[in-house]
């Protein structure tokens, strides 16, 4: 039926994956870079005062033979035990239901829509409250997404997220120019 993978998202060990590796979590090829934090950088995302981002870019390309939404993208990573600042309800949740901001590294722009195909450069960003500790590593997580018919309306879509791999990432302090 879809929609009762939550209650078991987080009871198995993932598989451990390594930062630069190829990475597919249809319908994505995902290359994950590295993890930074930054306080002050409007070029790429514009923070509240007394905010701190959390920035992990990575190389995404989508696998399948058709426009992919950034949601499915945003769908597919998730951070873990983590007070983060949701984006949506402007509040303090646990990490796992924060979905992050996606911004091209090209023009710091938001992504709208990935092109069957094209490799793009992008930089996901979680928020953070400032007075937190800054975290020595990012736990990330990704998932797979399996394309199939509705059962509610027949539509074509992408359902039944599954986590596949698990990232630790050292984080950094990003060097923002200017």
């Amino acid at each position: 039926f879809g929609g009762w993978n939550n209650l078991s998202e987080s009871k198995r060990a993932l598989p451990m994956a390594e930062a630069g590796t190829d990475l597919e979590a249809n319908p994505f090829r995902i290359q994950v870079r590295k993890a930074m934090w930054f306080t002050h950088f409007p070029q790429m995302y514009a923070l509240k005062p007394g905010q701190r981002a959390l920035v992990v870019p990575m190389d995404v390309t989508n696998i399948s033979d058709h426009y992919v939404s950034v949601q499915k993208l945003q769908d597919a990573l998730r951070l873990e035990g983590l007070q983060l600042i949701d984006r949506a309800e402007l509040k303090a949740v646990p990490s796992g239901k924060a979905a992050p901001y996606i911004v091209r590294g090209s023009d710091g722009f938001a992504e709208q829509t990935l092109q069957p195909g094209l490799t793009v450069r992008l930089g996901v960003i979680w928020v953070q409250d400032a007075k937190a500790p800054v975290p020595q590593n990012l736990d990330l997580n990704l998932f797979k997404q399996s394309y199939r018919k509705s059962s509610l309306d027949g539509s074509m879509g992408y359902f039944d997220r599954q986590p596949i791999y698990h990232l630790r990432l050292p984080l950094s302090e990003m060097k923002v120019p200017g």
